[in-house]
């Protein structure tokens, strides 16, 4: 019973329009992208609601995405019953350096989740954190040390994502794999708003395809 209960109340939270928000939460200003955060409300009001993971997972991994210069497109991001994904195509070409940004970009999703939430939940991200592994592990076995972006360094109080990896006993691939995250979460509190826009456009309409996304990040940079 209990248990049927709940599952009801999920369904009837997800059909929600979001409408009733309005009053705590403004979007922010189509007229100024990116020139300061949304001076009403915060969508932390919506930890409840289970999608809001999802979307700021997935929000994460397309703000990192869209400064990656290895990134041809990014032609849409969904949410669906299973999770969500950002669908984008990168160069053929796999360097090091594209190694490095592959890294970034898979870590982007978790620390969506921490700059949104201020936590994160590691069992959904597995697939994430594989694909950053075996980044980091290639990097490493080539003997790059150092990442192709400048700055975007660990800080003092940085969490440290090889925690996160119990049977990764080598200190130079957890080194590696700390930069990408620092990375990642650098991009995104560097872009909040933007990242900001992506969430509650999700939160909407469960998919933005290109125009969408074209229109809350502007012309595609390969660097912020």
């Amino acid at each position: 019973m209990l248990m049927d209960f709940l599952a009801q109340l999920e369904s009837f939270v997800r059909s929600l329009s979001f409408d009733w928000l309005r009053p705590f939460y403004s979007e922010p200003s189509p007229s100024s992208p990116g020139s300061s955060e949304p001076e009403e409300g915060d969508l932390s009001l919506l930890r409840a609601i289970p999608d809001l993971y999802v979307a700021a997972h997935e929000a994460g991994h397309a703000v990192v995405t869209w400064v990656d210069p290895y990134t041809v497109k990014i032609t849409s991001i969904a949410l669906h019953e299973d999770g969500g994904r950002v669908y984008y195509a990168t160069s053929r070409n796999q360097t090091t350096a594209s190694r490095w940004y592959e890294l970034a970009t898979a870590l982007g999703g978790i620390a969506g989740e921490a700059v949104q939430l201020k936590r994160f939940r590691g069992i959904p991200a597995e697939g994430d954190l594989k694909t950053a592994l075996a980044a980091a592990r290639a990097v490493v076995a080539a003997g790059s040390r150092t990442p192709p972006w400048s700055g975007d360094r660990p800080a003092a109080d940085h969490f440290d994502v090889g925690q996160m990896y119990r049977n990764v006993d080598d200190p130079e691939v957890r080194r590696v794999l700390n930069l990408g995250y620092a990375r990642a979460q650098a991009v995104i509190t560097r872009d909040r708003v933007r990242f900001k826009r992506v969430v509650w456009g999700l939160l909407k309409s469960t998919t933005l395809d290109e125009a969408a996304l074209r229109g809350i990040f502007g012309p595609r940079p390969f660097h912020l």
